[in-house]
């Protein structure tokens, strides 16, 4: 995860393992502290970052008002994904484990969790993806984002907004579920086929083709669904609350839509 959108902040990591972060700092989300092993990934949440660094390791630094920050002792993590108040890693051994809040049941990690390579967190749920491709949610479900459609099939990633759910199948398209609104779940047909990334934000969806290109839809009241013109070569996306982000292939970081408290403003 080359960038991480929070609610009203943005992280980026450096070619050298580092990270640059920009926007609200109210809760010091972007006050990066020193790691002792180079960051393998970003992950930003409504007013907490976290670092998955090389080792496993997972660092955290802003608000911990729900014991966000709390990681678990001895947590060896490979994949990462932050809701509002609460985190979510799949361990080296395949299994998932959480910490923050857990007022939604976002953190009542079913049994059946296992063999997992990916998960994603929205406001108050978790999607988690299986090695065999199969998508599992649980968590808040008063949109249906927790409900996993059952005609979904074989899938190689998943992203979680604020309520709604995305999963990305293998022949690579784009499924959504949960809150509809904005036309959340009006796929676009540019996103039907030859994705290879997904987000979401709070109410916007992305997608990213193999051709470098975006796709983006949802709300779009802070233009963050309305992407630059002349955006191309992009190989990694994000979403953040109101705001989108995107990395071209020459190292440049590109944002757009709401820039309230700067998380736009690219350093």
């Amino acid at each position: 995860m080359w960038l991480a959108g929070g609610l009203y902040h943005s992280l980026a990591l450096t070619d050298a393992g580092g990270v640059l972060a920009w926007g609200d700092d109210g809760y010091e989300q972007v006050n990066v502290p020193t790691f002792s092993s180079p960051v393998r990934a970003v992950v930003a949440a409504q007013y907490h970052s976290l670092a998955l660094l090389n080792n496993g390791t997972v660092i955290g630094w802003g608000d911990n008002d729900f014991g966000q920050l709390d990681i678990p002792s001895g947590l060896n993590a490979i994949y990462l994904a932050a809701g509002h108040s609460f985190n979510i890693a799949v361990t080296r051994n395949r299994t998932i484990v959480g910490w923050g809040v857990n007022d939604s049941g976002q953190l009542d990690i079913p049994a059946s969790a296992t063999n997992m390579i990916a998960v994603a967190a929205g406001a108050n749920h978790t999607v988690a993806l299986r090695n065999d491709g199969t998508v599992l949610a649980w968590g808040d479900n008063g949109y249906g984002q927790a409900s996993v459609p059952a005609d979904l099939g074989t899938c190689v990633a998943v992203a979680a907004g604020a309520n709604h759910s995305l999963a990305l199948t293998t022949d690579g398209a784009v499924v959504s579920w949960g809150n509809s609104s904005n036309g959340l779940a009006l796929v676009p047909a540019a996103a039907q086929a030859d994705v290879v990334a997904i987000a979401a934000g709070i109410g916007h969806s992305m997608a990213l083709k193999g051709d470098g290109t975006v796709v983006t839809w949802g709300a779009n009241a802070a233009g963050q669904s309305t992407v630059p013109s002349n955006l191309s070569d992009v190989v990694a996306i994000a979403a953040g609350g109101y705001h989108s982000l995107a990395r071209t292939g020459a190292g440049t970081v590109v944002a757009w839509g709401s820039n309230s408290a700067g998380q736009s403003t690219v350093p």
